[in-house]
């Protein structure tokens, strides 16, 4: 794994000489950087450190559960799945995820309970159990594609789920 010379990276990516255990390092080192960025500048409270560095490990783990759902080293277009699967469950999430916690923030306010502006210890688990359901079902469509894989054929035609799709919300 590179960490300064890109002359040889981009070497190594002509020549073929990176494998899926290579892409799992970079990915893996890309999002926790990423997630560290995530660190609160002005905390509100020691859960903030905590959850951080709870969600630095899901992340990290979550991404190398993924990719042996994948199968592993001997699964193919890891990084494209993964991204593109990730993306799509992101939106989903998002859709469903946001609307329910305005309205949560709505009905706890008309009810007189006042919401704390610092991060709660419920927030922290409530937060934890999502990013693992989230990667759960990454891993299980990851899974879903390579059973079909082996089913699939040059005339594979995809069949109509609409009917079935918008009652799978992930």
């Amino acid at each position: 794994m590179y960490f300064w010379d890109i002359e040889s990276l981009k070497h190594d990516l002509v020549n073929g000489n990176l494998n899926q255990i290579s892409d799992l390092k970079y990915l893996v080192a890309t999002v926790v950087v990423l997630a560290l960025g995530c660190l609160p500048y002005e905390a509100t409270n020691s859960l903030d450190y905590y959850y951080v560095f709870i969600n630095i490990a899901l992340v990290a783990m979550g991404t190398v559960f993924c990719f042996h759902a994948n199968g592993g080293d001997t699964g193919a277009e890891f990084l494209r799945k993964y991204l593109s699967i990730s993306w799509l469950l992101t939106i989903k999430f998002v859709a469903v995820l946001f609307p329910a916690g305005v309205l949560f923030v709505f009905v706890m306010n008309d009810f007189g309970i006042p919401v704390s502006s610092e991060t709660t210890l419920i927030e922290v688990f409530l937060c934890t159990l999502i990013s693992l359901f989230y990667y759960w079902r990454i891993g299980h469509h990851l899974r879903s594609l390579n059973r079909k894989n082996v089913f699939i054929n040059q005339n594979y035609k995809p069949i109509d789920t609409s009917r079935v799709a918008r009652w799978n919300i992930y």
